[in-house]
């Protein structure tokens, strides 16, 4: 993955990739990535999700540059996602068209603290990183 992160630096370019329990795609692979390639902001799809949503939110806590996306993620698990990251490092995704986008939307109104944290996870956030001055 080297190469992919050394273009994605040259051109200030953001990074996202599937995130789950699986061995080479686990938060501890992430953790690895964002730590060698700190000015490369890198989004885990699905937080880790299904069994390792929780070290992931600690990853992400450690790297500034590793941020956790909440497609498919269930409510139990975004709610505690949203409420120890915040809407500055968690956002939305669908995961389509495989999920149902009412389900995923409705899930971060749900969670999110107020209006602020809920327009960065559904974008906000996102666009800081695509929009680099």
């Amino acid at each position: 993955m080297n190469p992919i992160f050394e273009i994605a630096q040259a051109y200030d370019a953001v990074v996202i990739v599937h995130g789950s329990a699986d061995l080479y795609n686990c938060p501890l692979e992430f953790d690895r990535m964002a730590r060698r390639f700190p000015k490369v902001p890198l989004i885990m799809a699905h937080c880790g999700f299904f069994w390792e949503w929780e070290l992931a939110i600690e990853v992400a806590m450690e790297n500034d540059n590793l941020y956790l996306e909440t497609s498919r993620v269930p409510g139990f698990e975004t709610s505690k996602v949203i409420q120890k990251l915040g809407g500055g490092k968690v956002i939305w995704g669908t995961d389509g068209p495989f999920c149902d986008y009412e389900w995923e939307f409705n899930k971060i109104r749900r969670y999110a603290k107020n209006a602020e944290e809920f327009d960065k996870i559904m974008g906000g956030t996102v666009l800081s990183l695509l929009r680099k001055e």
